[in-house]
């Protein structure tokens, strides 16, 4: 949906830093040469043909992948639109030959169009209603979701391809999954990479987005290819974002804008790109269960607990656990880039709760938890900047260890996806040591 479009723009940067962000996405475009039958994909998934030959770049407002082969060299830029609920991927084919090549440009998406708690319950039986066409006169596949019911919104969905050069075929389109893939293949050894599209439409069991565009790509000369992914709540107001991104120039439009806003919002938050980059590093940890930063394995297995255990401490254990534990006053840097942290992953719809361990033997002298104290208020009360999508939930939870009954810190620690220490510095430092790791 439109909401869903929202979320995703506003989680995509940090999805991307996921290595195999591509086959979770389920969404894919693969290259053929015509000439040699050669078959890549713009990313590692899902064919990993040439995976030395790859490499990525991340920024905050878009993602980069490149593969390079002897004599043609492809990048695809993942941009998601600040203004619109679509997607674009631009395949730029660069041809450092001599001789002109054909190059089969292939999308390739899977189609829900339904809530992810829907699709998670039964994939299957939510995918049944989903019904797909044609327009070969504008180029577009477009599917809806039929309504269960007369209170069920409506969700159109269209999917383009917008070719700057020569195109020396006329369009293939593919709906059917089943057909893409075939029988008893996986969808990086496809029955349809190197076969024509069938062009099936209508109800299919399992339906997709998969446009081909064969292109020329002259010597020493640049092809691109975009394939843009749009959803509205009306066919109307679909045809109408079709139309408007059916131009050349609408890829850099929205490439300037999602910069634009990733601008405004680094700024509302007052973080660097290099703390950004950290932050991003530590959410795909989060959200991959990386255990470099976990407890040891014999931690995690004394603490464990059930999750109603964490209740005391005023954590429902539902969303994952960033734990930083600080004891010294001078520290308190490393907490405020936590918070920032924190606050960045909300923006991106990743919802953590962040727990501040105060780890300082009891006293009177209490000028450590004051200074917590202070600074969670601080990030309560910040205003949220205007035009961002609302953030995910995730609370700050500020403890002093003091307090603690005996065994809530070992469930702390086993229930932890990541465990910062501030006297090991800021999080670039904690983050650096672990490429010395064995």
């Amino acid at each position: 949906t439109g909401e869903g479009f929202s979320r995703w723009r506003d989680m995509a940067v940090t999805r991307w830093r996921d290595e195999a962000a591509q086959a979770a996405l389920g969404s894919f475009v693969f290259l053929r040469d015509t000439g040699s039958g050669e078959v890549w994909s713009s990313g590692v998934q899902p064919t990993r043909a040439g995976t030395d030959r790859h490499r990525a770049v991340f920024c905050e407002h878009h993602a980069a992948f490149t593969h390079q082969r002897p004599r043609l060299t492809t990048t695809t830029e993942v941009v998601v639109s600040a203004e619109d609920d679509a997607e674009a991927r631009r395949v730029t084919l660069t041809n450092n030959g001599r001789r002109d090549c054909e190059i089969d440009v292939t999308s390739y998406a899977e189609l829900v169009l339904a809530p992810p708690a829907s699709d998670l319950a039964h994939p299957a039986f939510s995918k049944m209603f989903v019904v797909t066409d044609f327009l070969p006169e504008l180029g577009v596949i477009i599917a809806t979701r039929r309504r269960r019911s007369p209170h069920d919104p409506e969700v159109w969905a269209a999917h383009i391809a917008v070719v700057e050069g020569k195109d020396t075929a006329p369009i293939q389109i593919e709906t059917d999954r089943a057909r893409f893939i075939g029988r008893g293949r996986d969808i990086a050894h496809a029955a349809m990479i190197e076969q024509p599209l069938s062009g099936t439409t209508g109800t299919v069991l399992d339906p997709i987005f998969s446009i081909r565009r064969r292109v020329r790509v002259p010597g020493g000369g640049t092809t691109r290819v975009t394939f843009w992914t749009m959803v509205a709540d009306t066919p109307d107001a679909l045809l109408d974002l079709v139309d408007r991104h059916r131009d050349p120039s609408a890829f850099a439009r929205a490439a300037t804008l999602a910069w634009t806003q990733a601008q405004v919002q680094l700024r509302h938050l007052g973080v660097t790109h290099a703390d950004a980059a950290d932050f991003q590093t530590l959410g795909g940890m989060v959200m991959r269960n990386d255990a470099r930063l976990r407890a040891t394995p014999a931690q995690i297995t004394a603490g464990a607990a059930p999750q109603s255990a964490l209740w005391a401490l005023g954590i429902s254990g539902d969303l994952p656990i960033v734990l930083l534990q600080i004891e010294d006053v001078e520290d308190i840097a490393v907490l405020h880039q936590a918070i920032s942290a924190h606050e960045f992953w909300q923006m991106r719809q990743l919802a953590v709760d962040l727990v501040v361990l105060n780890d300082r033997t009891s006293s009177y002298v209490q000028d450590l938890q004051i200074a917590i104290e202070a600074a969670v208020r601080s990030a309560r009360s910040r205003p949220q900047a205007p035009g961002i999508h609302a953030p995910a939930k995730g609370t700050i939870h500020a403890l002093r260890a003091d307090l603690l009954q005996a065994g809530a810190r070992g469930q702390l620690f086993s229930a932890a996806r990541v465990i910062l220490v501030a006297s090991r510095g800021d999080l670039a430092s904690q983050l650096a040591r672990l490429s010395s790791l064995p």
